[in-house]
């Protein structure tokens, strides 16, 4: 009886370990299959600090930018700008940056310079220049001289150019999460570039421009404009001295 007994439970102990060996095996196959088909979800990698032109000013900072989720926005810049300026507007624009640097000009070119910096109209219909990234170097050159004449404009006291300008540095574009980062390095340059004529112009406080800062990203790209003029300043005074 012991025997039979025995026998069964030694049938019984067996069949168990043969059938816990063959559950184990097809769990480690699915465990495998699982982990082949694993895809870890992507984590937006920290990104470097930018570096402004001529400014060493750090642009943005990834680190208070939340982890991407979803599709990605349309870009708030994104468009062509040759789509967007008319054929007189170009001719105007680019003659007015030729007139302008050539060393001796004549009564009818200097009306001209004269014109186009109380040209209202040009000035304010094509004031989306600044907010742009340009594609191409025809854009790029038209995108400049746009930039120069805007520049000259309100440094020359046209009150509607320096308005144009105002609106362009506290426009908050610049301070979007979903902005594209190329975008957003091309909105800082040109903020760089501004904010520094401006400020060189004395044509409005730094209180007045202070005011006008949208965010933080436009808050260290005047921070380090004021550093950049205070350097100037320095280098010029010892040269002086």
């Amino acid at each position: 009886m012991k025997t039979k007994t025995t026998t069964y439970l030694i049938s019984s102990l067996i069949v168990v370990l043969v059938g816990t060996f063959i559950l184990k095996a097809n769990l480690n196959t699915k465990n495998a299959q699982m982990a082949n088909s694993f895809v870890p979800l992507k984590v937006d990698e920290k990104k470097p600090e930018v570096y402004k032109n001529g400014f060493n000013s750090v642009a943005t900072n990834s680190e208070n930018q939340p982890a991407a989720s979803g599709t990605e926005k349309p870009s708030q810049t994104e468009v062509s700008i040759m789509n967007l300026i008319s054929e007189q507007d170009k001719k105007m624009i680019h003659s007015y940056r030729l007139v302008k640097e050539k060393p001796f000009q004549h009564d009818q070119e200097k009306e001209f310079v004269r014109k186009t910096l109380l040209d209202d109209e040009l000035i304010k219909k094509n004031s989306f220049l600044l907010s742009v990234k340009a594609s191409s170097y025809e854009e790029q050159e038209i995108q400049n001289e746009y930039i120069d004449l805007v520049l000259d404009s309100a440094l020359a006291g046209n009150t509607d150019s320096l308005n144009v300008v105002k609106k362009f540095i506290e426009d908050p574009t610049i301070e979007t999460d979903q902005l594209p980062q190329a975008e957003k390095n091309n909105l800082a340059e040109i903020k760089a570039e501004v904010l520094y004529h401006i400020a060189s112009g004395s044509i409005t406080s730094e209180q007045e421009i202070e005011n006008l800062i949208p965010g933080p990203i436009t808050k260290k790209i005047w921070e380090n404009v004021k550093k950049s003029h205070t350097a100037n300043l320095v280098e010029s005074e010892s040269e002086i001295l």
